[in-house]
């Protein structure tokens, strides 16, 4: 492609948020001090849901994976994202305008236990088994999240989310306060500001790197409803955060920053068309 679409969003926490940050242990809740994009993915579809005056989406029984005799096979968890025109890129808070804050919390000891979050608790004697994470909070004012698309439309329909907002990650609440017209970003050489998240490959002078996920497309996957295509699993990627000035290919924003060229496509693999 010569170009893309991209479009910006303004997502105002209403507290602390927690993106657990993989892979982990039971006992440590690490955070991204970012939304990773598949998180990203996962929220924006559930609020274009409520858009329409649809019920907030959960997670239930498979909804496409066959069991014996052609029903759906029982517990499995189906992933809900954005379709393939999308490519969430994440979103994240301005330079030095974020902390994240370390402390212990009680949890239940089997993830299983549903007594612990209950208001209303069984009268009868229930064993419950606590145990303390060590746990921590991203603090921000504000996060400024990034999607691309091959062309405009499906940008345009983030535009209705404004206002609207809902749980995101494993803690924390995000409201959408604004989201930008889309823009045409060209590939371009050269120097660069990146927004967000670098793939390995560039191997930065500076920066952090983080271990993520990206999701697997496949087109075959099968829904109750008749539709096709979804995530079947899940990929590792390897990315920079905060890395400064770069020089290669991008998709040019205009206005010195962009997005380095290989990102779009680290977090969406599989069955799709690829943007670079």
């Amino acid at each position: 492609m010569k170009s893309i679409w991209i479009c910006s969003l303004k997502l105002q926490p209403a507290g602390p948020l927690t993106f657990r940050r993989m892979p982990s242990g039971s006992l440590p809740i690490m955070t991204y001090p970012f939304v990773p994009p598949t998180a990203l993915s996962g929220y924006l579809v559930r609020l274009l849901t409520v858009a329409r005056n649809a019920d907030w989406p959960g997670y239930g029984r498979d909804w496409f994976a066959k069991g014996k005799k052609g029903k759906p096979a029982p517990g499995q968890a189906y992933v809900l994202t954005l379709g393939p025109e999308y490519r969430p890129l994440g979103a994240f808070p301005a330079p030095g305008g974020w902390s994240i804050h370390k402390t212990r919390r009680q949890g239940p000891k089997n993830f299983a236990h549903v007594e612990f979050s209950q208001i209303v608790r069984s009268k009868g004697k229930v064993r419950q088994d606590f145990q303390l994470h060590h746990w921590e909070y991203l603090f921000c004012d504000e996060l400024t999240g990034w999607v691309a698309a091959p062309e405009p439309a499906p940008l345009e329909r983030l535009r209705t989310l404004v206002n609207y907002g809902g749980k995101a990650g494993k803690e924390g609440f995000l409201v959408v306060s604004a989201v930008g017209e889309p823009q045409e970003a060209r590939r371009r050489s050269g120097a660069f500001e990146p927004v967000g998240l670098v793939p390995a490959s560039v191997r930065p002078a500076r920066g952090t790197f983080f271990h993520l996920y990206g999701h697997l497309w496949n087109a075959d996957y099968l829904w109750i409803n008749g539709e096709k295509g979804g995530v079947t699993g899940y990929v590792p990627v390897g990315a920079w955060w905060e890395t400064g000035p770069l020089q290669g290919e991008h998709w040019s924003l205009g206005d010195g920053r962009g997005v380095a060229l290989e990102t779009p496509d680290l977090f969406l693999q599989g069955d799709r068309a690829a943007f670079s």
